[in-house]
């Protein structure tokens, strides 16, 4: 049976965390044992009362690890401190670094690990997210970077979700990393060496001189290129999940073929 790793982070909002939870212990359920989730959970210096609310919402559940930091760590060390667990005590397959923001569709795994399964050449993979109405695109799965104004443009924001299917083949910069699934030989050995001054740090895999955003493209540098372009991307391709939401901006995954 495939396993399948999760890495989230917490901070202040344990109830979107254990949601986010739910929502994939429900997928895995839906699946059939078709692979087994394990998913680990860290929060980053969140207050008393978070932290209680995330310790005694998660209690109980299956395959659920979770973990505290002294300090906020951010997303690329929070991160990369749960990767090291992962990979410290486990073999997973694939490896899921997911907002804690985010509620997964029950289809959403099985087609995610159909599409990483059937081209394993791939080092990541995206999903398609959608703001909370559950119509609107936020980002079809990947990014477009712009280094001359240092800005980004995500990918299909603001299409309707009907019209997905009608977006133009896209040569991502980077993946959205909201969702990123990744064979788990990614970052055992699929990655090239970090530039300094991050070829120093303790954990290689996300650049912790970057608190937010930017260690995601820096990661997507290290990949190998590709000889051969796909019909969505050339390093990467957009799984087809979909990611609404409630609240502030969150966002539910779903899957659609």
């Amino acid at each position: 049976m495939l396993t399948i790793a999760v890495s989230i982070l917490n901070y202040q909002a344990s109830s979107a965390t254990i949601a986010c939870v739910q929502s994939l212990l429900a997928a895995e359920t839906n699946d059939e044992n078709e692979y087994r989730l394990q998913i680990y959970v860290a929060d980053n210096a969140s207050n008393a009362d978070d932290q209680q609310r995330l310790r005694e919402g998660l209690a109980g559940m299956r395959h659920v690890h979770r973990y505290s930091h002294d300090a906020n760590l951010g997303f690329a060390a929070g991160h990369n401190q749960n990767l090291a667990k992962i990979l410290g005590n486990s073999t997973p397959d694939f490896i899921w670094l997911l907002n804690n923001d985010c509620l997964v569709d029950p289809q959403s795994i099985r087609e995610l690990l159909t599409c990483a399964s059937n081209h394993p050449e791939v080092g990541i993979w995206g999903g398609t997210l959608l703001e909370s109405d559950g119509e609107t695109i936020q980002c079809a799965g990947g990014c477009f970077y712009s280094s001359w104004v240092s800005s980004y443009r995500q990918h299909g924001r603001g299409i309707m979700l009907a019209r997905q299917n009608q977006l133009d083949s896209a040569d991502y910069d980077y993946i959205a990393g909201a969702s990123m699934f990744m064979p788990a030989s990614t970052l055992v050995s699929g990655l090239g060496p970090p530039e300094p001054p991050y070829n120093t740090q303790k954990h290689p895999w996300l650049n912790e001189e970057f608190f937010l955003f930017f260690e995601v493209f820096f990661l997507t540098t290290r990949l190998p290129p590709r000889s051969t372009p796909f019909p969505y991307t050339t390093l990467f391709r957009s799984a087809p999940c979909l990611f609404p939401g409630i609240g502030y901006g969150r966002r539910l995954a779903s899957a659609q073929r």
